[in-house]
């Protein structure tokens, strides 16, 4: 053979030795996406790059199809595969896999985890609040409020009224009357009796006695119904996340490589600034900047609440105690969230003559603030067309609104002679300035047939000039009404928590203005307040002083005026009485929401929301007023203040009250009958410890300690003990009779005496 073909030969031989060692077999340790798979699996090397099979990419957890892949390919270029990178390490063998960020499921958190709240109940029950209002001066009168209700699981019964009496006249004035329920599990309600209607920012409410049935996001506060901002990116490596909103830290977590999503980001309304720094492990971080608004006005995409109502309409209401219109009336309104930038809402009603229906439109655009519109129509012709814009920040805010109104729109309003008005117009700008300060400017304009039309400009300036000093001047003018104008400032400042004072002066329609004042309120633990007013307009001047007192039954206030040369003197007296669990309670004035506590023990420290409310009365229990329905109010006892000798179970509780509603709530409590006794034998000398003792009343078993101390709790007058086992079985007994001077009393010590005998 020729020394050229030899040359060919071997030639070959090394390109086909070089292609063998190329396609031989790799078993490489895997990562994808920066993490460790933990798997170690075969690949090919060909002068292309690596390859390896469809089965080794589904063990990674790929998904074959975003490939192109069937799932049964034995050999599958990884250089091929659109969004899939790699790097090969030859001398560690293994391959980091990386997938693009489009191709990945990004890590979905929560700003604001939505937690289930605590189960709303109602003990049954009853509650007066009453405030009343005596004159002695110049003559002697009297005007007591009252609000009665009836409540349980069933619903709450409510009426409310004004009792008025004098040389004239007494009269009572019934104010409303109703029977409601409502479950927060479905949202809804159910009202009896006298209500008003619900309306949208377009239409107008009436007072009616008949029924109502609504779905409202009010029975779960801890929901949040508007479109909250979400903030994406992709982290290259593990690293820590924090969410910042307007330089104030919201969320933190730790997040993988790649991309994520953090919903649910709130704790802001308007325009806002969303940072996000990712944190690796070497310390190096990354800042993302992300523009956010947020309109609480709007509801979440599939969102809904509506309001139905039919009955008859109240007439010459706090003037008449029972006066109703016929024939009924009917009205509805609705809102539902279309998506998360559009929020449509609807309203119809129909009475005597009368029949309106329309709709509204919220259209959030983007950061750039929410646009709203409303059209209506009624019978007659009638027409009434809006359009709105809002934007807020924490720079300035805009608020713009304009309503037009026919002269033949008719709505339920209108029945009891309210007409509409023809015009609506509303303008304003709020800037912050810096440094504590504002401006703000705006405009309204108003034309109804019943009054002037009228023409207002506004302009405000406020600022902190030093520490609590805070300085207000505005004005306004009429350019419909002239001389309708008026300029004024206003200082106010603090002294401590408590006490505040404020000087204002001004002038309006040419007529002079002054006023001074220095208050200082009952601290909300109970206590002593007291103000002191003085002023006057034109040449007419005026002096009051007021004394208050705050306790745990209520509040009492003495009222001294003099205006002019005629002098009045009042006294107040406003709270509660509450019927619960057998028992009759006086309490401040009840709000919507409240709980009895019942511990069983007097002088127990009540705690709402870690502030001391007061201590239980000689019957164990302490009335906490205005909890919020609905929604976990945290009430705990001060546990250090207990004595040792008292057995106390739960400390705490998160109770929810419906509305208008009370709940019992128990925190069992008793005092020990123990003692510690210290047990010697024959000769004097403590038990050893460890010794097994049995309590024979009780049937109890504990052990000796140090010193031959043995703790017993549940002792009777006469008690017998006996310790040890077998032959070092002893018996001893006592009388016990608890020492009020020591939480646990000691006795002994008490020789145990051996026998053989039974107990």
């Amino acid at each position: 053979m020729n020394p050229c073909a030899n040359a060919l030969l071997g030639l070959a031989a090394v390109l086909h030795a070089a292609s063998a060692a190329a396609q031989a077999d790799l078993f490489l340790e895997v990562s994808l996406n920066g993490e460790a798979t933990g798997q170690v699996l075969r690949f090919r090397e060909s002068p292309r790059g690596l390859r390896t099979t469809a089965a080794n990419l589904r063990l990674l957890g790929l998904d074959l199809r975003i490939f192109g892949l069937r799932g049964d390919e034995e050999d599958v270029e990884l250089s091929s595969l659109p969004g899939l990178h790699y790097q090969y390490d030859r001398a560690r063998q293994s391959v980091a896999l990386r997938l693009d960020d489009a191709l990945r499921e990004p890590v979905r958190l929560n700003a604001r985890p939505g937690a289930a709240p605590p189960q709303q109940r109602a003990t049954p029950g009853f509650v007066l609040n009453y405030d009343a209002v005596g004159q002695l001066r110049p003559q002697r009168s009297l005007l007591a409020f009252n609000e009665l209700r009836f409540f349980n699981e069933l619903g709450v019964f409510s009426s409310t009224g004004l009792l008025s009496a004098g040389k004239q006249a007494r009269k009572y004035m019934r104010y409303e009357t109703s029977w409601s329920w409502s479950d927060p599990g479905t949202l809804e309600s159910l009202k009896l009796g006298d209500a008003i209607t619900a309306a949208l920012p377009w239409s107008r409410p009436v007072r009616i006695g008949g029924i109502q049935w609504r779905k409202s996001f009010d029975l779960r506060p801890d929901l949040l119904t508007y479109p909250m901002a979400a903030v994406a990116g992709s982290a290259v490596v593990p690293s820590a996340l924090s969410v910042y909103i307007n330089g104030i830290q919201q969320f933190g977590a730790n997040v993988p490589a790649g991309p994520y999503v953090v919903n649910r980001v709130a704790g802001f309304s308007g325009a806002g600034q969303a940072t996000v720094v990712t944190r690796d492990e070497l310390g190096r971080s990354s800042v993302l900047d992300v523009p956010l608004y947020v309109d609480t006005r709007m509801l979440s995409a599939g969102l809904s609440e509506y309001a139905l109502e039919a009955g008859f309409m109240r007439r010459a209401y706090a003037n008449r105690s029972f006066s109703y219109r016929s024939p009924p009336l009917a009205s509805a309104s609705v809102r539902y969230g279309l998506n998360n930038s559009l929020t449509l809402e609807g309203h119809a009603e129909a009475g005597p003559g009368t029949t309106l229906s329309g709709g509204s439109a919220l259209l959030a655009l983007g950061g750039a603030g929410v646009l709203n519109a409303s059209m209506a129509a009624s019978n007659g012709g009638g027409r009434q067309g809006g359009l709105g814009y809002q934007y807020l920040s924490r720079r300035f805010s805009v608020d713009l609104q304009t309503l037009r109104a026919t002269a033949t729109l008719r709505d339920l309003a209108r029945i009891d002679g309210a007409l509409p008005p023809r015009r609506t117009d509303r303008a304003s700008l709020t800037v912050a300035l810096g440094a504590g300060s504002s401006a703000s400017a705006s405009y309204i304009a108003y034309d109804t047939p019943q009054a002037r039309p009228a023409r207002i400009a506004s302009l405000s300036w406020s600022s902190y000039l030093w520490r609590s000093l805070f300085l207000t001047v505005s004005g306004f003018k009429d350019y419909k009404e002239r001389g309708n104008k008026a300029l004024s400032f206003s200082l106010s400042t603090s002294f401590g928590e408590r006490t505040s004072a404020s000087v204002s002066a001004g002038r309006q329609n040419g007529t002079r203005q002054r006023a001074f004042s220095l208050v200082r309120p009952p601290d909300f633990d109970g206590g002593a307040g007291w103000s002191l007013q003085q002023g006057g307009i034109g040449n007419t001047t005026y002096r009051q002083a007021q004394v208050q007192y705050l306790g745990r039954y209520g509040q009492a206030s003495a009222i001294f005026q003099r205006s002019g040369q005629a002098d009045n003197m009042a006294l107040e007296l406003a709270g509660a009485i509450v019927g619960m669990d057998g028992t009759l309670a006086a309490a401040r004035s009840v709000g919507a929401g409240f709980a009895l506590v019942s511990t069983g023990l007097e002088g127990v420290t009540v705690m709402h929301e870690n502030r001391m409310l007061g201590r239980t009365d000689s019957g164990g229990y302490l009335l906490v007023p205005n909890l919020s329905p609905y929604a976990g109010n945290r009430i705990a006892l001060d546990v250090t203040q207990i004595a040792a000798d008292v057995n106390v179970g739960n400390s705490e509780a998160t109770v929810a009250p419906r509305s208008l509603s009370g709940l019992l709530l128990r925190f069992p409590m008793s005092r020990y009958q123990a003692a510690s006794i210290v047990l010697t034998d024959a000769a004097g000398s403590f038990l050893p410890p460890g010794t097994p003792v049995r309590h024979i009343e009780s049937g109890a078993t504990t052990i000796v300690g140090y010193d031959g101390v043995v703790f017993i709790d549940g002792l009777r007058d006469e008690n017998r003990i006996e310790a040890g086992n077998g032959e070092t079985l002893c018996r001893a007994s006592f009388h016990y009779r608890p020492m009020q001077d020591k939480p646990i009393t000691r006795i002994g010590p008490l020789p145990c005496a051996r026998t053989a005998g039974p107990p």
